[in-house]
């Protein structure tokens, strides 16, 4: 959870070169695929915005807040995300809901693929037990692993009530929610 699964990075021993990777990793994503999306004026803001979203990891995408406090419009954060999702960067869990166009409409959720790109960006690689983000970083693995697991045929969704009590997955397959429990964790 803290240095993520990229293979040459899971395979180092050595902590400082685990980060040094992560390093190398993360200055080539930005360097080569986000420079040749956008232009040099872009490139700060763009830091600006994926290092926010990386603090909001695990929890809802609210692109009004994202756009205020990055200081972009909500178009170009949008055009962001897209980005981010296309090159494997994050991923975007929508709610549950048994009206397809609401489930089109609330609110998402936001994930980093790779824990070890998250803390590179946020600059943290606390053991967990110093963590505040414990929870968010074992629910980020927990997601990933169901996302790499899945056919074709399954959705995978979240439930969050009104009043803010939250399912962190469920598994839609061919339209019907599965109640094998061991696949629906709950917080």
């Amino acid at each position: 959870m803290i240095y993520g699964g990229y293979p040459k990075v899971a395979l180092e021993p050595s902590r400082d070169l685990k980060q040094m990777l992560l390093k190398e990793i993360h200055n080539t994503y930005i360097d080569k695929e986000v420079r040749s999306f956008l232009n040099e004026e872009s490139l700060l803001k763009f830091k600006t915005f994926i290092e926010f979203i990386a603090s909001q990891n695990s929890g809802l995408m609210k692109v009004s807040e994202i756009s205020k406090e990055v200081g972009i419009s909500r178009v170009t954060v949008y055009r962001y995300l897209t980005f981010l999702e296309e090159t494997f960067i994050i991923a975007i869990l929508r709610p549950y809901f048994k009206n397809r166009e609401k489930e089109i409409t609330h609110l998402p959720k936001l994930y980093f693929m790779d824990t070890g790109f998250l803390n590179f960006t946020i600059k943290d690689f606390r053991s967990l037990s110093l963590r505040k983000d414990a929870g968010s970083l074992l629910e980020t693995s927990i997601f990933t692993s169901i996302l790499r697991n899945l056919n074709p045929l399954e959705e995978l969704k979240f439930y969050r009530t009104k009043a803010g009590e939250e399912i962190d997955f469920i598994l839609k397959r061919g339209g019907e929610i599965n109640s094998n429990r061991d696949k629906v964790v709950f917080s």
